[in-house]
Order: structure tokens, then sequence, then C-alpha cells
């Protein structure tokens, strides 16, 4: 009797330990999945990718997925993807199945939520964008009507103002107002943007965030040929170098205030990080009575990288301004032109 009991006890004691395993090798297994799980969502939330809108109309956003419309991106805006919802749909649009995800934007610290399908990674071409979609940036400047077009009339709350108060830099909405005039030199019609801040340019790019701006001093603004110029941020050492031909002896340079000024032609600037492989970004095969100057350097975009800013007058009766960010960048560039804006004001 004592050794049935015995045997029964044992046959209890043995099933107790293998249902233990058992849950113990669940709860581990469910445990490993979760940490998988959030490691792979955390991997699809740090990967930002670029694409552009190709819906010709215009792209809706929205407070969530299918949710309430919040606004519109215009055909061949840039938009940085910054999380992947796993909400997909198909849309019929004129018997055309569109298929794609639902995902998110980031515009001014707020996730928006758009569809994927009218979204690709190649640039669209011009051939069916608005006049108003050329325009990614601009001055607060005089700009002549032509042909009943005026660059000034694209400008709009939306975009970004990039200005000084005190030594800090700031971006947030376009503050400003437009004002008629007569170009007393040609006698067109013109309209000025005017603003009340040191605005320094207008962008059009949602992905920037409202904010403090990072920048540099910057000690020498002319690069001439045969000189580098060193900048460091977030441990990068970036070093811009000039190439050019001098139509004059360099000896000859004449002296301007503190300033330098000669006569170069072929002029090249390249760009490098950390002594790797440097890329040109930035050339000119001459100038008139003009050259190249950094007006801005700092991280408008807020990657934690640098940004640059060049003014680019080809000759003394242009103003010309260049914008290179680093967040367009691809693996092989290190900062990408994203649009320039030439004013002439000849007679």
């Amino acid at each position: 009797m004592l050794a049935i009991i015995m045997k029964k006890l044992i046959t209890l004691i043995f099933l107790i330990c293998l249902y233990s395993c058992k849950t113990e090798n669940k709860t581990n297994l469910s445990t490993e999945n979760e940490v998988e799980e959030k490691e792979q969502i955390k991997k699809t939330e740090s990967k930002i990718e670029i694409k552009y809108v190709i819906a010709k109309s215009g792209l809706n956003y929205r407070k969530s997925p299918k949710g309430e419309v919040l606004g519109k991106f215009e055909y061949g805006e840039n938009l940085k993807i910054i999380e992947h919802s796993n909400i997909f749909e198909s849309i019929n649009d004129k018997n055309k199945l569109i298929k794609g995800e639902w995902v998110g934007v980031n515009i001014n610290k707020n996730t928006v939520y758009t569809f994927s399908g009218y979204l690709s990674d190649k640039e669209p071409t011009l051939q069916y964008q608005n006049k108003k979609d050329l325009y990614k940036i601009l001055l607060p400047s005089t700009y002549r009507d032509y042909e009943n077009d005026n660059p000034a009339d694209y400008l709009n709350k939306n975009w970004i103002a990039l200005f000084k108060e005190g030594s800090k830099y700031y971006t947030n909405k376009a503050n400003y107002k437009i004002e008629l005039g007569e170009s007393e030199c040609s006698g067109t019609s013109t309209k000025t943007i005017k603003t009340e801040n040191k605005t320094l340019l207008f962008i059009k790019d949602s992905n920037i965030k409202y904010d403090e701006i990072y920048h540099q001093k910057i000690d020498k603004n002319k690069i001439w040929p045969k000189e580098v110029v060193v900048f460091k941020y977030n441990n990068i050492d970036y070093k811009i170098r000039a190439e050019g031909k001098f139509i004059s002896p360099e000896k000859t340079l004449s002296k301007k205030g503190s300033d330098f000024y000669a006569d170069v032609k072929n002029y090249k600037l390249y760009i490098s990080t950390n002594n790797n492989n440097e890329s040109l970004f930035l050339e000119e095969e001459s100038f008139k009575d003009t050259f190249v100057e950094i007006l801005f350097v700092g991280d408008i975009d807020s990657d934690g990288k640098l940004d640059f800013i060049f003014q680019a007058n080809r000759d003394y009766e242009e103003e010309r301004v260049i914008l290179f960010l680093s967040s367009y960048a691809t693996k092989k560039e290190i900062i990408k032109k994203i649009d320039e804006i030439a004013i002439q004001f000849d007679c």
C-alpha cells in the first residue's frame, strides 16, 4: 500500500515539474517575441525614408490613418516617412487599383498620416507641376512681374522662415506682408516680400520644425582657390576646399575694407567629412565683380548634421542664394542642393 502511495506521489511531482517547465518556456518564448517585436518597431521608426508626392492634384494628410483630413501635400513635395502603421488599403482611382500603407510624416513636431500609394522614391518630373512648385526657397526681396506671374505670389503661411533674433537663429511659420510697387528701371510692376524680423530665407519644406536652430559663427565667409575651411559639429569635421584660377596674379589682389577680392574662373567647392572622400557640390565658370560667400552654417533640418546657405551672385546685378541640406543627401553625398533663387535687378 505504501509503495502504491509513493508511486502516485512521484508521478504527481513529475507532472508538476513538467508543467512548470512548459509554462516557463512559454513565458520565455513570449518575452523573447515581445522584445523582438519591439526591436523591429524601433528599427522601423528610427529609419527615415524620403518620398515624393506623385498625386497630380496633391495628397491629403490626416490626423490618424483614414482619419480627419488636416491638409494637403503638393505634387512633387518631399516627405520624411518616420512611421509605418502597418495599416494597408487598396483605393480604386479611375478604374486603377492603387495599393499602399498609411505612413506617418512629421510636421512641426506632430505626426500626421498619408497614403503611400501616391508616394515615390524618385522626384517626379516637372511635366505636371505648376510654376509655384518650382519654388522651394524665396528671399525677402523685390520680384518683378513677368507674363502675369510673380514668385512672391507663391509664398504662403505654410512656408518656413529662417530668421535671426539677436545672436540666435530660429525657424517658424512665415510672417510677412506683400508690398506692391513699380520698378524705376524697367517700369514693370513689382511685389516686395517684407518682414519685421531679420529673415534670411523662406523655405517650402514641411519637414522642418519650428525651433531654435543651431548655427556656427562664420569667421571666413569667402574661400579662395587653394584655401580650406573646417567646421566641426557632433564630432564630425566638415572640410570645404576651393579650386579655381586667378585671372590676375595673387599678389595684385586689391583690398576693400578687411576683405580681399580677385577675378576667379572655373571655381569649384568640394566637401568632405572626417577626411573621407570629398565630393564637388558647387561650381561656377566665371564671375563679374562678385564671388561666392557663405551666408549660414548650422542644422536647419535638425538631423544632427550641418546645412549650408551660400550666396553665389554671378554678376553685380544679380542676387542668387543656394540652400544645401544634409537630410536629403544620398549615401554618397554629404549635403544636397535643395534649390536656388536668383533675382535680377538690372535695367
